[in-house]
């Protein structure tokens, strides 16, 4: 992380401490989009896709306390599309609107 952490992004710093306390949420978002890139599909919603995650997580367990905050569609959507040469320019994405950054400095460290 920069030195100036007090101007970090607040929803980029929740992202990558729910992305490293829940890893699961990475693997089934990126294992549905190569499902469906495997069927033919070249674009595809990343809410969609948290849907599906959210779902599956409920009928697969008790807890009621998992939640994937909406905010992070489009930090996972980024994410994956960089990790997985096959995703890029999977998702739409808009640019986001925040005062810093720090995507890139952290996915060294994800």
């Amino acid at each position: 992380m920069n030195d100036d952490e007090g101007s970090a992004d607040p929803i980029e710093i929740a992202f990558w401490a729910f992305h490293h306390e829940n890893p699961q949420v990475y693997d089934a978002l990126r294992r549905l989009a190569f499902n469906l890139v495997e069927r033919g599909h070249d674009h595809y919603g990343i809410k969609a896709l948290c849907e599906v995650v959210r779902y599956e997580h409920v009928v697969a367990t008790n807890d009621p306390a998992f939640k994937i905050n909406n905010n992070f569609t489009a930090l996972y959507a980024r994410l994956l599309m960089k990790r997985e040469p096959r995703l890029d320019g999977f998702f739409e994405l808009r640019e986001r609107i925040s005062r810093r950054h720090i995507m890139a400095p952290m996915e060294a460290t994800a």
